[in-house]
């Protein structure tokens, strides 16, 4: 069971619960399936959304998903 009214997790379900489909009884599920899980689905998670928050971009004229290029100059 959760304890009423930890910030984190509250956090966390309104956040998933923004997602299509997804209400705040299930956006609670699924939070509680993540923490319960945490080596196997947190941290992979975690991983990867900032991986695809730091490498994906939209394209501004065709709207079409891109990895970024990043271009390093030396």
């Amino acid at each position: 069971m959760v304890k009423d009214n930890i910030k984190e997790i509250e956090d966390l379900i309104k956040i998933i619960s923004k997602l299509p489909g997804l209400g705040p009884k299930s956006a609670r599920r699924i939070v509680l399936k993540l923490i319960n899980n945490r080596e196997e689905l947190i941290k992979p998670l975690a991983k990867t959304l900032a991986e695809v928050y730091k490498n994906i971009v939209r394209c501004s004229n065709c709207e079409t998903l891109n990895q970024s290029i990043q271009i390093v100059f030396v």
